[in-house]
């Protein structure tokens, strides 16, 4: 593996929980192989998974998913040139392969590709109501043992681009991917860095009542302030610190910064209005976030009316009974809360009907979307605005910028 970059998360749970340790088997008997190879001898891994196989469980049962997944593997292991291959867990597959007469990458995507083909046609007379796809990332091995361990988590990256096209392919790693692995580590330092020096501040963007044209409140933007005044947007880092997972640590400076900038007006007998706060959804690892939010907030004596959280889709999709906990727990300590981003998933009336909250987001989809689209998010705010109503929740729409909006 890379001396420089942690392992993946998915590679190390796949290690501690692969029944009979069939990834170690793996990696011991292809390092007995790549440690014997010669001058002329090239090999290549390829990481493979197939999308959308629990259907195939789901739909067909257990009995005809395990007989796919063993023929896969029978398949895979009987090809020309094949020295290797196992599924070390679920639906994943690792193969060690020989490229004759120094064939390179691009050889070897094409006819794998056209094999994995062939058996995904083959194989569709067991299963027709499925659409499955076999994805891979391949990556030649260099270096013997220890380049095998590099290989495999290249490959690993490749496999997660080909999941991206949604169709049976495979994508070879190649040095694009290795300078974008080297970019983010250089980020993650970056960013680390600027949590501890605090280069994360907060710009106001308000909201205004449509009827009145007030300003009735604001929305606390994250943005990231560089020694030399360079401003970066939450697009540059909020991705990397989720994956990190330090993007708590951000909402707590956030809501640190907020609470100072509220108490600084409060002492200056100064008008202050409501802001609200974004939550990521990485906070439903941690039962006790509504608890950690009051306590820091009562260190700056905030009168709670005067935050709100925002929880997005994503973050109720992800764990909703305790994204739900989390909720009231707020709204008993008197803080306002809020769904960000309605519309982006497929959360539907359902946090009507499971939450109490105050305040509804709609996505900036709803009015930026294309022509064919447009009528019938006409039609969905008309539905969804007199529910809100009726429910005493009040509806913000992002994205409206000018009054022709």
């Amino acid at each position: 593996m890379h001396p420089d970059r942690d392992p993946d998360i998915e590679e190390k749970t796949l290690r501690k929980t692969t029944q009979y340790n069939v990834y170690d088997d793996f990696i011991d008997a292809a390092g007995r192989i790549v440690e014997e190879q010669r001058p002329d001898t090239f090999y290549v891994i390829l990481y493979l998974d197939i999308t959308g196989f629990q259907l195939v469980n789901d739909f067909y049962g257990i009995e005809e998913g395990d007989r796919f997944l063993a023929a896969l593997e029978s398949y895979l292991t009987t090809l020309p040139y094949t020295k290797l291959c196992k599924r070390v867990f679920s639906d994943h597959y690792l193969y060690l392969g020989e490229l004759p007469d120094s064939r390179d990458n691009a050889w070897f995507q094409e006819e794998y590709e056209q094999k994995l083909r062939t058996f995904r046609d083959r194989e569709r007379q067991y299963h027709s109501g499925c659409r499955l796809h076999m994805v891979g990332g391949a990556c030649r091995v260099k270096g013997g043992k220890h380049g095998l361990l590099t290989a495999i988590d290249d490959a690993n990256i490749a496999r997660k681009k080909a999941k991206e096209i949604r169709r049976t392919e495979i994508v070879c790693f190649d040095e694009a991917m290795e300078e974008q692995i080297r970019n983010a580590k250089k980020i993650e330092i970056e960013i680390q860095k600027a949590l501890q020096n605090e280069e994360f501040t907060f710009y106001l963007q308000p909201k205004v009542n449509l009827r009145s044209g007030k300003i009735v409140g604001a929305e606390a933007l994250a943005r990231w302030v560089q020694a030399d005044g360079t401003v970066i947007a939450p697009g540059a880092f909020i991705d990397v610190m989720e994956k990190n997972q330090t993007l708590p640590q951000l909402d707590f400076l956030i809501y640190r910064q907020v609470c100072q900038f509220l108490r600084r007006l409060l002492d200056a007998n100064k008008p202050a209005i409501p802001i609200s706060v974004n939550m990521s959804r990485l906070h439903i690892f941690d039962c006790h976030t509504a608890e950690k939010i009051h306590e820091l907030v009562q260190t700056y004596r905030i009168p709670p009316y005067l935050l709100e959280f925002e929880l997005t889709e994503s973050m109720l999709m992800e764990d909703f009974s305790v994204a739900k906990q989390i909720m009231i727990s707020l709204r008993n300590y008197g803080y306002k809360t809020s769904i960000d981003d309605y519309g982006s998933g497929y959360s539907g009336v359902m946090v009507f009907r499971e939450l109490t909250f105050d305040v509804l987001k709609l996505d900036s989809s709803f009015i930026n979307a294309e022509d064919d689209k447009a009528a019938r998010n006409d039609a969905i705010i008309r539905s969804v605005v007199p529910l809100a109503e009726e429910m005493q929740v009040a509806i913000l729409c992002e994205g409206v910028e000018t009054q022709n909006e």
